[in-house]
């Protein structure tokens, strides 16, 4: 649950099924954005926000498709994206060992996405999505081999997944995150519609 204070009344008690306090932020600036309107004469009633907020359907953003092991889908692409990312699985996941699936676009900063995250995980794999922009995953794996010595290198994305789901125990995270071509990917992997 979380409260806005909008521009123009308090929105309180609203469940915001998208995960992590950064989402909170965005929902409080989309509320912001929505009263900026009254102005020009489009008024939205505050039961409408509310269902918006509550509706917000986002695939590959925190999206948990399995619960044991856990396996989380992120499109984390950049470092302010990864960032967040790791605050969130910090927060609702702490103390759980991570399996980090990772793959990155060539025109990324694979140390910027990368360094938030593998400091949480106890084994990376790198991956590399069939996007002609994705970064090799053995040079992935060669990036991230100083920031977490427990790597390993597949391709396609679906043998990532599978061999990090492979090597998951119950209590275990794995998380899958890089881009969004990636996350795309894993869901076919998984037979999760993109679109759920």
């Amino acid at each position: 649950m979380i409260t806005i204070q909008g521009l123009r009344g308090l929105y309180a008690d609203i469940e915001c099924p998208l995960l992590g306090a950064h989402q909170a932020e965005n929902a409080a600036v989309a509320v912001a954005l929505v009263e900026l309107l009254a102005p020009h004469g489009i008024e939205i009633r505050e039961d409408a926000i509310r269902t918006g907020i509550e509706s917000v359907r986002w695939p590959g953003r925190f999206q948990i498709v399995s619960r044991s092991p856990y396996v989380i889908l992120d499109g984390a692409h950049d470092e302010v994206g990864a960032t967040a990312l790791a605050a969130t699985l910090e927060s609702l996941f702490p103390s759980r060992r991570v399996l980090l699936v990772l793959g990155v676009g060539s025109d990324k900063d694979a140390n910027e996405v990368a360094a938030p995250l593998c400091g949480l995980a106890d084994r990376v794999i790198a991956t590399a999505s069939s996007s002609p922009r994705a970064l090799d995953a053995y040079e992935l794996q060669r990036l991230v081999f100083r920031l977490c010595k427990h790597t390993a290198a597949y391709t396609p994305v679906s043998l990532a997944v599978r061999e990090a789901v492979g090597q998951a125990r119950r209590d275990d995270v794995v998380l899958v995150t890089g881009s969004l071509y990636v996350v795309g990917e894993a869901m076919r992997a998984l037979g999760i519609p993109e679109m759920d």
